[in-house]
């Protein structure tokens, strides 16, 4: 089952909060539009500040996996 993940606000200057059902979640990732990996997370809450205020502006893929490797994919902007 692929996880159900709020990011918010979207676009944002400095702080994304994620929030998410608590048995859904092991890994957060962070990647910029070429691909490379910026930031990597292992979580164990329902909730996460992902602080992007030393990231450029631009737009940024955030990746979230459940505990069966589910992924799922969302854009990010940072303005």
């Amino acid at each position: 089952m692929v996880p159900t993940v709020s990011l918010h606000p979207n676009p944002s200057n400095e702080l994304i909060n994620i929030s998410f059902r608590e048995d859904q979640l092991s890994k957060l990732e962070l990647y910029d539009i070429t691909g490379k990996l910026l930031f990597k997370k292992e979580l164990n809450t329902n909730t996460y500040e992902l602080n992007i205020a030393n990231y450029p502006s631009g737009t940024y893929l955030v990746k979230v996996y459940n505990q069966n490797n589910a992924l799922l994919n969302k854009k990010i902007i940072k303005k």
